[in-house]
């Protein structure tokens, strides 16, 4: 296994001076043991795979989101997606980085808004 993610660091997160924190917690010895109230998204995927799709057996295992580890929202936000939910699938594409923040900023809230208010705020 890897180290344990930085006090100072998670600190950043818990004073609101950091809003998105990814780690890789792909399990090897390169990897980072992050606590879900530290870290917003956890790769675990291949180093050359930056999918995002956790819990789908189909693709290499990607980013999990602790601040939205049942995917409610991410879900809600594919089932209105134009392409399904395709670029929610890419971590590196704008949707995922936008899902991310929308998660990382107010985790609690967001699973509660009705889904104009969600869509109104992931755009």
């Amino acid at each position: 296994g890897g180290q344990e993610m930085p006090a100072q660091v998670c600190q950043l997160r818990t004073e609101g001076s950091l809003t998105l924190l990814w780690a890789d917690c792909r399990g090897d010895q390169a990897s980072l043991l992050c606590h879900p109230a530290c870290c917003t998204t956890c790769f675990s995927g291949s180093t050359s795979s930056l999918s995002a799709s956790p819990g789908s057996g189909d693709k290499e295992p990607g980013g999990i989101t602790h601040a939205d580890s049942d995917e409610e929202v991410l879900n809600r936000l594919k089932k209105s997606a134009p392409d399904n939910g395709e670029s929610l699938n890419n971590a590196l594409s704008p949707q995922f980085k936008a899902y991310t923040w929308l998660v990382g900023t107010d985790p609690t809230n967001d699973a509660k808004l009705s889904d104009i208010l969600l869509l109104q705020r992931y755009a």
